[in-house]
């Protein structure tokens, strides 16, 4: 559990900083541990994070849309 809460605190904070490509490989160790509930979507600001700030808007409002649909 501690692996997947860190990976999604990593994968969150590289968006943050700029480091696009880090993202996903960190939202994909996040989602592999297979933790439930919260962290699915700290994993998903991450990437919808990534890719508004890599000018990815469309994209983003997808992932947005399933998350939203997901909750």
């Amino acid at each position: 559990m501690a692996v997947a809460w860190a990976a999604s605190a990593a994968a969150l904070s590289s968006a943050r900083m700029g480091r696009f490509g880090d993202v996903d490989r960190l939202a994909e160790r996040a989602s592999a541990a297979e933790h439930p509930g919260l962290l699915r979507f700290t994993v998903g600001l991450a990437q919808i994070t990534s890719l508004l700030l890599a000018g990815d808007v469309a994209p983003a409002q997808e992932l947005a849309k399933r998350f939203t649909d997901f909750a």
